[in-house]
């Protein structure tokens, strides 16, 4: 789970990750509110969110903000 500043920050992350090569693609999505923990089931991708949503089984959190998000330890591992 990449954590962006802002709205704009996550679109251009989306953006840059469209514009990779085929062969080194990176499967990734935006967070849509409304999404629940059902429907993310079996979904194995970088997940871009700009609020930690209550999503359990993501180990690691990349960390784009000034602050620790409050909901940091629920992660195996926070890279900043």
């Amino acid at each position: 789970m990449v954590l962006a500043r802002d709205a704009n920050h996550a679109a251009t992350l989306d953006a840059l990750l469209w514009r990779e090569p085929v062969e080194s693609f990176i499967p990734h999505s935006r967070w849509q509110e409304g999404t629940t923990q059902e429907g993310m089931a079996g979904v194995d991708e970088v997940l871009i969110v700009e609020q930690v949503p209550l999503l359990p089984d993501y180990g690691v959190l990349i960390n784009l903000q000034e602050e620790v998000p409050v909901a940091f330890a629920r992660f195996l591992r926070l890279i900043e």
